[in-house]
């Protein structure tokens, strides 16, 4: 049995990519993380009286998904590279942003993914001393250079048959995530692992 964690692909708007949250249609995005698991980032309210608008949705939608049973891990607060800040900077990213999302949804996240990958052994000791799991992806569909939905849905596709499942990285910025992400959904449960047939080689959507 293959397992496969779909992430970030419909999670909250961080706080810097405020501007592009026009570009997210939230309704899709709600029906669509009812049949996959995600690690959302929350948008930090400015006092702009779109952003705050947008902040409270995106609050709305992240607490909807809590309650649905899904997962919620944290991404920073602004999207920085920690390797970069200092510690009590690179902590501050990480615990401002625990702080916002058990603000929405009564708890604390357990799992973590650090900006663009990157997590030093300053960064790892500051998951250690949190209790947080550092969670990265193994699949990967270049989406902020690609706007071809079946091209896309084809390479996660070869990368999943090659690995044998794994964490595929999507963008919720980018409007040709729904539609690839449609794509490999129908192709996973084309392909879905069943108990009643045990034997059957199939993947499995988790969180």
């Amino acid at each position: 049995m293959n397992a496969l964690a779909l992430y970030e692909s419909m999670s909250m708007l961080s706080a810097q990519m405020a501007d592009a949250a026009a570009a997210c249609d939230w309704d899709r995005l709600t029906l669509l993380e009812k049949e996959c698991a995600v690690l959302a980032r929350t948008l930090e309210a400015s006092g702009e009286s779109k952003r705050l608008t947008e902040a409270e949705r995106a609050r709305k939608v992240l607490r909807d998904m809590a309650r649905a049973g899904h997962v919620v891990g944290n991404h920073t607060k602004n999207h920085k590279l920690l390797t970069s800040l200092a510690r009590s900077d690179a902590a501050a990213q990480i615990d401002d942003d625990s702080a916002l999302i058990a603000q929405a949804t009564g708890e604390p996240p357990r799992y973590f993914r650090p900006p663009f990958g990157q997590l030093d052994a300053t960064g790892r000791e500051l998951l250690r001393e949190r209790g947080l799991e550092l969670v990265l992806w193994s699949v990967e569909a270049e989406d902020m250079l690609n706007d071809d939905p079946a091209a896309m849905a084809k390479r996660i596709e070869a990368q999943l048959e090659r690995n044998g499942g794994g964490v595929v990285l999507l963008h919720d910025i980018r409007p040709a995530t729904l539609p690839t992400l449609k794509l490999v959904l129908a192709y996973l449960y084309d392909r879905k692992w069943s108990p009643r047939r045990p034997e059957r080689y199939g993947y499995q959507i988790v969180d």
